[in-house]
């Protein structure tokens, strides 16, 4: 099977976001398309870092000067974890924008 391309999940995750907003009215969907645009990225790019992390683990090895030496988080770990805190930021951010009788049912779908 033909690996999908990152461009075409992105396209993919935000065509799913977009659906789950679709009942905004145009200024709020509007003002959302930012934050669906940054949520699709990152949702695919955490994807391919946990991937990375499952085969290269969570620590690196370091080596400063001859006897300094040992294990450190990797900055694949680094980047996972900023990540991770930023869109669950947009999260938020865009279930703030809906309604609030209707955020429940907008988290569920998000968390699907």
């Amino acid at each position: 099977m033909a690996k999908v391309s990152k461009e075409t999940r992105i396209k993919r995750k935000k065509s799913e976001l977009l659906e789950i907003f679709s009942t905004l009215d145009g200024n709020k969907l509007k003002t959302a398309m930012t934050l669906i645009d940054r949520a699709a990225f990152m949702t695919v790019s955490l994807e391919d870092l946990e991937e990375v992390l499952r085969m290269d683990g969570w620590v690196e090895d370091y080596q400063n000067g001859q006897n300094q030496f040992g294990k450190k988080k990797s900055a694949n770990a680094d980047v996972y974890l900023s990540m991770t805190k930023n869109l669950t930021a947009i999260t938020k951010q865009l279930l703030e924008i809906v309604p609030a009788e209707k955020q429940k049912s907008k988290l569920e779908d998000l968390l699907r």
